[in-house]
């Protein structure tokens, strides 16, 4: 990958992490995080790209619910899930069975206030949380320290998750950190980096 000293705009950055699989395990029981539906017990199944979606009132939405040895009438384009509680982070997202990567909203136990987040999921085996991402200049990073805190941008393009909403995710477990560079070349470097808090 060349550099040139001026130029790191022509740089895209794509910051990640996730919660490790361990303390996903770990981290799920809390009582903090369990988001019950009165619907959900565990003679029942649910199917839907949709469900275990974070409303903003910091229930789980079921798409649909189905008792069991009902499976087949799911779609065959949805995963089939036993109920599990609500999304942490995109790790737990992709526990839950959702493999697409894009935006979903995740209730992380620190400050149970639901957030809107960018998973990836194709990425060393999926469930990343993108915390930052820069592709093409669009978004002014020279930014205050009020901004950095809040978070800015947009999810769909680039944007920064902001340290608050960052905080509230590392403090659940143990996380890991990815960075992912690529050039207008479309050549590809990455760290990796085993704990991050």
């Amino acid at each position: 990958m060349e550099f040139h000293p001026g130029k790191a705009g022509f740089l895209s950055l794509l910051l990640v992490a996730a919660l490790s699989r361990q303390s996903l395990e770990k981290s799920l029981p809390s009582a903090e995080r369990e988001q019950e539906d009165s619907r959900e017990s565990p003679g029942l199944i649910r199917c839907g790209e949709y469900s275990n979606q974070v409303l903003p009132n910091g229930r789980c939405r079921i798409v649909a619910t189905l008792p069991q040895g009902d499976e087949r009438r799911c779609p065959d384009l949805f995963q089939l899930k036993h109920g599990r509680n609500c999304p942490i982070d995109c790790a737990s997202v992709y526990s839950n069975g959702l493999r697409r990567s894009g935006i979903y909203s995740i209730l992380p136990s620190v400050r149970g206030i639901p957030i809107e987040v960018l998973c990836e999921m194709d990425t060393e085996g999926g469930g990343w949380t993108v915390i930052q991402r820069r592709q093409d200049g669009s978004v002014d990073f020279n930014r205050t320290w009020n901004e950095y805190k809040e978070g800015f941008g947009d999810l769909h393009g680039e944007f920064w998750l902001g340290n608050d909403n960052i905080h509230r995710m590392t403090s659940q477990g143990d996380y890991s950190l990815r960075i992912d560079l690529e050039d207008w070349n479309n050549k590809h470097k990455h760290a990796f980096y085993q704990v991050f808090r």
